[in-house]
């Protein structure tokens, strides 16, 4: 060691090598449990809804790649929804097309209202309906159009955030700036067909790491929850929650997102309950309030509000109520990383037992 390095403190010369002591920031790095990365908020849908309208008289198409206004958590700097995962309102005014392209970021779409217009997926056209869950897995060629009179409005969720954090971004648009449409090579809505029915082809299945199926409608999953609801499977914390899944694996429909439907009846109120994914929640029908940690949020049909990770929350609801949820529990999931605890006595209330892997 020199004489030089000798005089200086040990922190500084490590720091001179671009070195750090561990024991001085164990903790930070290595807590004893999660801590929240962003902040519960709620956006209200009909004080969204006309800034949305403006912004489709004031930015066409042919500016914006695609006309969005984002939920920024006012706990983060970047303009995320969570540390992981984007969420933002799109409009598309009749005639209007927004081009191909694609991109690492697998993406979806919940239908929030209008009608005839349609994503189409890799060469599949999609007509959306209020209520539809879209999805566009990594790296397929997607586009949006509509071709009747009236605004089509639909919520965008996408894992910008993570898939940037890996350094992982790429993004293609249609070559040559030609046809802003991609080619339909396959009829309308074929995935759910040939795979979302409850049937499958006996040719040797495609080995992917997402669902096959890009649209899953709502009318179906309404259906299914109103089975279940007679069946009286509720579950203390989510009332009915179903995933959306991959229909030839059983997992979720993408890596790196997790997609939900729940119903809640009247009158319903959950256990509390908490989880290491952040998540997004929209409304899809019905109201009621959400308790997150020492905060309530009434909600209606259209608002997004989001509760943090590790933190807990509960429901009540004042009608029957469908809620549409998005996360990145499935990448957690495959990572070994996810867990859920139901045992806070309170919406952020201290924890009495451990938290578990797979509910109990």
């Amino acid at each position: 060691m020199s004489t030089e390095s000798a005089n200086l403190t040990l922190d500084q010369a490590a720091a001179e090598r671009s070195l750090r002591p561990l024991w001085d920031i164990y903790d930070k790095l290595v807590a004893y449990e999660p801590r929240p990365a962003c902040q519960p908020a709620l956006w209200r849908y009909r004080d969204v809804r006309p800034l949305l309208a403006r912004a489709a008289r004031e930015i066409s198409t042919a500016i914006a790649e695609r006309r969005v206004l984002l939920f920024k958590n006012p706990g983060l700097e970047r303009p995320f929804t969570t540390h992981t995962l984007g969420c933002g309102l799109q409009l598309l005014l009749p005639g209007e097309i927004e081009g191909s392209h694609r991109h690492s970021q697998a993406a979806l779409r919940l239908v929030v209202e209008g009608d005839g217009a349609y994503t189409t997926t890799d060469g599949e056209r999609i007509w959306m309906k209020p209520g539809d869950v879209i999805t566009t897995p990594s790296w397929t060629w997607h586009d949006h159009g509509k071709t009747t009179d009236g605004e089509m409005v639909w919520l965008d969720g996408i894992d910008v955030p993570l898939v940037e954090f890996l350094r992982a971004t790429f993004r293609e648009s249609a070559p040559g700036g030609g046809e802003r449409r991609q080619a339909l090579t396959r009829p309308d809505s074929d995935s759910h067909f040939r795979y979302g029915c409850g049937l499958l082809p006996l040719d040797p299945l495609p080995a992917s790491l997402h669902s096959p199926v890009y649209a899953y409608p709502y009318e179906r999953t309404r259906d299914v929850l109103e089975a279940l609801r007679r069946a009286s499977e509720w579950d203390p914390c989510h009332g009915i929650k179903l995933k959306f899944s991959n229909p030839l694996s059983g997992e979720h429909v993408m890596p790196t997102i997790a997609a939900c439907m729940q119903l809640l009846p009247r009158g319903f109120e959950t256990a509390s309950y908490r989880s290491t994914d952040a998540a997004i929640f929209s409304v899809v029908e019905g109201s009621g309030t959400v308790w997150i940690a020492e905060q309530s949020f009434a909600w209606e049909a259209g608002d997004v509000f989001v509760v943090p990770n590790w933190t807990g929350y509960r429901f009540a609801t004042a009608a029957d109520a469908v809620l549409f949820s998005f996360s990145d529990r499935a990448a957690q999931e495959r990572l070994g990383l996810w867990r859920e605890d139901r045992s806070t006595s309170s919406a952020g209330g201290a924890s009495n037992s451990r938290a578990t892997g797979a509910r109990r």
